[in-house]
């Protein structure tokens, strides 16, 4: 029997920061949400089962100055996404798993980069994750993770726009952890 289940997630990065050429470091903020619908294929107890995954993604980072102003010609980047996947858990033992994930997220929104850096951006996205699960109990698992995020941006620039870029990619590899609850 397949089952549907609602998906959500959120994390945030603490003490974050960027240092420009010159060494200069500047507050970072990260953090993203997710929020979807899992429908899910279990197989026989103790094999792996398998998902799809939907869900609205959204993924913020931005630079800040000193005294809290944006720092000029750097987009605060706000990722709107649709996320379409696939999820496996294979049961290692009574207590332990292990899970995969991958997906494309059909970017909608780009924050300042599109809005006012390059207007006619259009964007995508690939992600895939790695984890360890351990169940504490009925339900309630800690997981323990990777996972890395591959931005990809056309700029569609033209001709009298104040930036000629081609194109641009940003790359996110996060370390996760974490405590999920599981039916």
């Amino acid at each position: 029997a397949h089952t549907v289940g609602l998906v959500a997630g959120y994390g945030r990065a603490f003490a974050l920061q960027s240092t420009d050429s010159r060494g200069v470091a500047y507050d970072t903020t990260a953090w993203e949400a997710t929020a979807g619908l899992r429908l899910r294929a279990p197989l026989d107890p103790g094999d792996p089962d398998l998902a799809l995954v939907a869900a609205w993604h959204r993924q913020v980072f931005y630079v800040r100055a000193e005294d809290g102003r944006a720092l000029r010609g750097v987009p605060d980047l706000v990722y709107d996404s649709a996320r379409l996947g696939v999820s496996a858990r294979v049961p290692v033992g009574e207590r332990f798993s292990v899970r995969a994930d991958a997906a494309y997220l059909f970017v909608v929104a780009t924050g300042e980069l599109g809005d006012a850096f390059f207007p006619r951006v259009t964007s995508g996205a690939v992600d895939a994750s790695a984890a360890v699960a351990a169940r504490i109990s009925a339900g309630v698992e800690a997981r323990l993770g990777l996972e890395i995020r591959y931005y990809f941006h056309t700029m569609n620039a033209e001709s009298g726009d104040r930036y000629q870029v081609a194109g641009a990619s940003d790359r996110y590899l996060f370390g996760t952890l974490g405590v999920a609850w599981r039916r």
